[in-house]
């Protein structure tokens, strides 16, 4: 009888032990980024400053497209991730300028449906409505649906994903 109580005792101390340890301790510095991120949810003015510093940053990407300008487009993707070795800035600039080129936009709108912060990032699906000038004589207009998970890195919103959807939808 004093083996099961003492049984007893030491898993309650072990579950009240475990209840009351500080888990950020243990893991430090990966739940931070989380609460940004979810923090909006619950803070309506952080959520619209997220708001408002998202739409520039798709206004300012929006202007650099329409005005064709890749060296402008490429100082400013440069600087956001000027540390990143991994990223081939001569084939970016080659495939930008080749995209200009193929695709002249003539008219480029960004028109945003939905917020939604989640754990990895704030997601942002966006319409965008655009015409392109195929040649002197033939205008395509086109839409497309695209959802952008945005991430903060260093103090600064990026895109860290676009995921294509279908115009139909």
């Amino acid at each position: 009888m004093k083996k099961f109580c003492l049984i007893i005792a030491f898993v309650l101390w072990v579950i009240i032990f475990g209840m009351s340890m500080d888990v950020e301790r243990l893991y430090p510095g990966e739940d931070q980024s989380v609460n940004v991120y979810l923090k909006a949810r619950e803070d309506e003015a952080y959520f619209l400053r997220i708001k408002k510093e998202i739409g520039e940053i798709l206004e300012r990407q929006r202007r650099s497209v329409l005005q064709k300008k890749v060296n402008d487009y490429m100082a400013y993707i440069s600087k956001g991730y000027h540390d990143d070795k991994t990223r081939d800035y001569h084939a970016l600039r080659e495939e930008l300028a080749k995209d200009f080129k193929q695709h002249p936009y003539e008219t480029l709108a960004y028109q945003i449906h939905l917020y939604y912060p989640t754990a990895e990032g704030v997601w942002v699906r966006i319409a965008k409505n655009y015409s392109v000038q195929k040649n002197s004589l033939e205008s395509m207009k086109g839409k497309e649906i695209e959802d952008l998970l945005f991430v903060m890195e260093k103090g600064r919103w990026k895109i860290k994903t676009v995921k294509k959807m279908s115009s139909l939808i």
